[in-house]
């Protein structure tokens, strides 16, 4: 059994490590290597599923590794946020039942991790802020201290919009976000769709394309099905679209409770990278950003917080 370990990396730039790929305790790094290129550099969208792009054809990730370390006995672990999760394992389901049909005979399991802590990160993110802050008024710097409050005000303010249009019972929904001190704002970075059963396909891939379409890179959705039942052609649907390059499109199935979490985790992932770059900002704000051991040492302390690494 081939032990596959991923992690989708939540903020990697254009030239980053995207997914962190270990197998067997062995990490893939090399350059050198057919899984280095077509998986680590590559957002999972890129190599997930299937396609053919002129002359090169990609099984998918699970026909991948069986062909590159023959073995049809994979146990993956999966870190990251679950709603990356829900789309990996579904996608991996129908992989192995093709496979099986083929008459592969392949063997797949999955554990979660969950390394999505909001909680964690807004608190060590604020105390970065706090600190600056501190340098910021001991030099008497009145300008530094006004964009640190700024940005400290979009972190304590989780701000989602809600399109109540498709969903049957938007009044509990509203209020059950309300309940979890959740705010609804139509200036937000990340907008909620919730949805169920009778929604049609074609109504949810007019309506995702639509904003997508309108809105561009500039907006987040996450698509949340409330459904009793799983609802394979919505998710089917949904996946389609990301597979076109729709990155700003999440989707996850109602898990009681814990999809509020869910909502919480896509908008701090949404609005983190945009966090870092004003931090950032302000840091090169002071004068002696580049000499200052303390300063020096505060971009240290924000490199660590959003570039999160396998153990």
């Amino acid at each position: 059994m081939k032990k596959i370990e991923l992690y989708i990396v939540p903020h990697a730039k254009d030239n980053e490590v995207k997914t962190r790929l270990v197998v067997d305790g062995n990490k893939i790094d090399s350059k050198d290597n057919r899984l280095t290129n077509l998986v680590v550099y590559q957002p999972m969208r890129k190599w997930l599923n299937p396609y053919k792009k002129k002359l090169f054809v990609w099984d998918g990730l699970l026909a991948e590794i069986i062909e590159e370390f023959n073995d049809k006995s994979i146990q993956f672990l999966f870190s990251g946020c679950k709603a990356d999760f829900t789309i990996f394992k579904k996608c991996i389901l129908l992989q192995q039942a093709k496979l099986n049909r083929n008459g592969g005979a392949v063997d797949v399991g999955f554990d979660f991790a969950d390394t999505c802590n909001p909680r964690n990160t807004i608190k060590e993110m604020i105390d970065i802020l706090d600190d600056l802050r501190v340098e910021a008024d001991n030099w008497g710097e009145d300008e530094i201290i006004e964009k640190i409050d700024s940005v400290k005000d979009v972190i304590c303010t989780c701000n989602i919009a809600m399109k109540a249009d498709y969903i049957t019972s938007a009044t509990s929904f509203e209020s059950l976000l309300q309940n979890h001190k959740v705010s609804l704002r139509e200036d937000s970075d990340l907008t909620v769709i919730p949805v169920d059963g009778s929604v049609s396909v074609s109504n949810i891939r007019h309506f995702l394309s639509s904003l997508l379409e309108k809105n561009g890179a500039n907006k987040k959705y996450l698509v949340i099905n409330i459904s009793a039942r799983d609802n394979e052609t919505l998710f089917d649907a949904v996946v389609s679209l990301n597979g076109t390059g729709d990155s700003n499109i999440k989707y996850i199935e109602n898990d009681g409770e814990n999809y509020i979490l869910e909502i919480v985790k896509m908008y701090y992932l949404a609005v983190f990278p945009i966090t870092k770059q004003k931090t950032v900002e302000i840091l090169h704000m002071f004068p002696d950003h580049d000499t200052n051991s303390f300063l020096i040492d505060i971009s240290d302390r924000i490199d660590d917080l959003f570039c999160i690494s396998l153990k």
